[in-house]
């Protein structure tokens, strides 16, 4: 959700079709990092086992890291990842 300051009624921001692991929805998302470089939540999307980024302008996340829907512990999977964090560049 998103709220201006003063507002007691907030705007959808991310994740507004539903519970899954399409690219217009979050399973259950546990771990949020806002990136003011580029105005987006990237998200630890726990349930799909994967980090998405969402553009707040946007529709549609981007996956970042995992597979959507399939968990793992080799290189390329993650297993139920609780959160997210970058350093000042982004990285």
């Amino acid at each position: 959700m998103s709220y201006a300051s003063d507002a007691s009624v907030g705007t959808v921001a991310v994740g507004s079709n539903g519970f899954g692991t399409s690219y217009t929805q979050l399973e259950y998302p546990v771990g949020l990092y806002f990136d003011s470089l580029t105005n987006s939540l990237v998200v630890a999307n726990s349930a799909a086992h994967n980090i998405v980024r969402w553009i707040l302008s946007d529709n549609s996340w981007t996956q970042v890291a995992g597979i959507s829907g399939i968990q793992g512990n080799s290189s390329s999977l993650l297993n139920l990842p609780m959160g997210v964090t970058f350093d000042p560049m982004g990285n």
